[in-house]
């Protein structure tokens, strides 16, 4: 971990074998962000959070064997603040979003995954070094693109819940081998024992859900997510996760979420 200017980076070491898919999410933080967070909106926002959901319009992304799950997030994250009906309009690089492209959407977020390398200060840019980005990294690029005007980013159980609200959210986590393979519900963290199982990388992944939300049990609150290893991983290539391993891990987690004004 690496602390300049306000700025901290952890670089995970991606642990590559058989079995194993692809991962690529750095935490990089920058202190000026939290001038930009929901939880300084807390107090004019009504207190009540509920069940929420915001669907990336786009098929179920598979970075193959590239660490580009940033540049995927991001991709599902941008599609939806667009919706289904402004796709067309949202082009990178002379690249533009599809509702039944996959391929196509695919290009895009490994674009997008080339312009987070740019942004997030690595030691090279992807291509040729695919030595992963950061969320941050991918919300500085939309930015510079003028595909998005802010982001906005929460630091509580509760600002994560209000985001949810609005919209989906990025989320960097990091990733745990006991969540390469959910249970048939979908759930990454079922198994009570995950923490005891090995950090195979950091992770980006889009929420695009919050099932459940329980004021008094981060246990019975779920969100569910939409991952970036094709459609056979998961449920139909979505996962979940309770919101208890998000209180337990919020040190080392990010959320943002992309805004046009």
């Amino acid at each position: 971990m690496l602390v300049t200017n306000g700025e901290l980076r952890h670089v995970y070491q991606e642990v590559i074998r058989d079995g194993l898919p692809r991962f690529g999410r750095h935490h990089h933080l920058d202190a000026r962000s939290l001038a930009y967070t929901i939880e300084a909106e807390l107090r004019q926002l009504d207190g009540s959070i509920r069940p929420a959901e915001h669907v990336s319009p786009l098929p179920v992304l598979d970075q193959g064997n590239l660490g580009s799950c940033t540049g995927n997030a991001g991709t599902y994250a941008l599609a939806a603040l667009a919706g289904a009906s402004g796709l067309s309009a949202v082009h990178l690089d002379y690249v533009n979003l599809s509702q039944t492209d996959a391929a196509e959407d695919e290009t895009f977020a490994r674009d997008l995954y080339h312009e987070a390398t740019l942004h997030d200060g690595s030691p090279g840019p992807w291509p040729p070094n695919d030595r992963g980005s950061s969320g941050l990294g991918v919300c500085r690029a939309l930015k510079a693109a003028e595909l998005v005007h802010r982001y906005t980013w929460a630091i509580t159980l509760r600002g994560v819940g209000h985001l949810l609200q609005r919209g989906g959210v990025m989320l960097g986590t990091p990733w745990f081998e006991a969540w390469v393979q959910p249970d048939a519900d979908g759930f990454v963290d079922a198994d009570p024992s995950w923490r005891s199982s090995q950090v195979v990388g950091g992770h980006e992944i889009y929420l695009e859900a919050l099932e459940a939300w329980d004021d008094r049990d981060p246990h019975a609150s779920v969100v569910r997510f939409k991952n970036s290893w094709g459609d056979s991983w998961g449920d139909h290539g979505s996962g979940r996760m309770r919101l208890s391993t998000y209180v337990q891990l919020k040190q080392q987690m990010d959320v943002k979420q992309l805004a046009h004004a």
